[in-house]
């Protein structure tokens, strides 16, 4: 008796320490019923709905999930295909993204909406695709270091959107954004918050061009950016939004690459600045390159 309650004391032991006591329940993906961004107690397994037609919704019943009020997220925490390589998910709160999605056939598409909320992917999480890859959110976009986004489709081009309506988009350092048809990094024009690209990041298209927008600021260092043409700025404006002041773009010390021409700008008039200082630009004719600010600092 003596052994076996020693023994029961160290499985306890071991399990309050890796966190399996009393502590989330694992799951590929779940309803996040309380939106905090785990799969806990009271959450709802998802998995069957997702295998059913790679689609849900936060907003419909289906199988034992009911749809009720207040923002519900979706949790992804294994290997999530879907069927005949479509993902198609909804959700009133955060989108949150731990480990891969998408298989990354050359007719599968992934699109992942946050109606409500913020969409949130790991660093080293993986979000793969053919034909596309559409992320969109109200709120922020933050994808972490060494994230992997990919599309390819030889016929056609795989497009790919990171948009954000009403937050920011956040880049981690060392993260690829690699589509093969059009690629878009962007916020909302007017509604839009700040955009960040962080160190060794890279944004590229392999067939078409690139376009890198916010409707506030655009901070970019120490990256790379590349497609047939490529299109960087800032949209905030004095008179466009209360809070915003005019536009300022930074892309220092960064490599751009646009076979057909670049284009560097911020909007708002008075005040606005570029600035490239430190930025290689690989372009067919110089006359190609277009920075548009009131300062431009080179």
């Amino acid at each position: 008796m003596k052994l076996l309650k020693i023994w029961s004391t160290v499985v306890l032991a071991v399990c309050v320490g890796h966190g399996i006591a009393g502590a989330a329940v694992t799951r590929s993906a779940c309803a996040d019923m309380n939106n905090n961004g785990a799969c806990d107690a009271g959450d709802v397994n998802i998995e069957k709905q997702i295998a059913n037609d790679g689609y849900f919704s936060t907003a419909r019943s289906e199988g034992n999930y009911q749809a009720g009020e207040g923002n519900v997220g979706i949790v992804l925490s294994g290997r999530i295909t879907g069927k005949s390589g479509v993902v198609y998910l909804v959700a009133s709160g955060d989108i949150v993204i731990k480990d891969a999605v998408g298989g990354g056939s050359e007719n599968s598409a992934v699109i992942l909406s946050s109606t409500g909320g913020s969409i949130k992917l790991a660093a080293n999480g993986k979000i793969r695709s053919g034909l596309m890859l559409k992320m969109t959110a109200a709120g922020d976009i933050l994808l972490g270091e060494k994230a992997n986004l990919y599309t390819r489709n030889h016929d056609y081009g795989g497009s790919l959107y990171v948009y954000s309506s009403g937050g920011a988009v956040r880049v981690g350092d060392k993260t690829s954004i690699s589509g093969d048809g059009f690629t878009s990094v962007t916020t909302n024009d007017s509604t839009g918050g700040d955009l960040t690209v962080g160190a060794g990041a890279r944004i590229a298209s392999v067939r078409s061009a690139v376009s890198v927008t916010a409707g506030k600021s655009v901070d970019i260092r120490k990256a790379a950016i590349g497609g047939s043409s490529v299109l960087i700025g800032s949209h905030a404006s004095a008179d466009a939004r209360a809070h915003g002041g005019p536009g300022q773009t930074t892309l220092t010390n960064s490599t751009i690459s646009g076979s057909r021409g670049v284009r560097v700008f911020a909007d708002g008039g008075e005040g606005s600045m570029v600035d490239v200082s430190g930025t290689q630009f690989d372009v067919a004719d110089p006359s190609a390159i277009s920075l548009d600010a009131d300062v431009v600092v080179r």
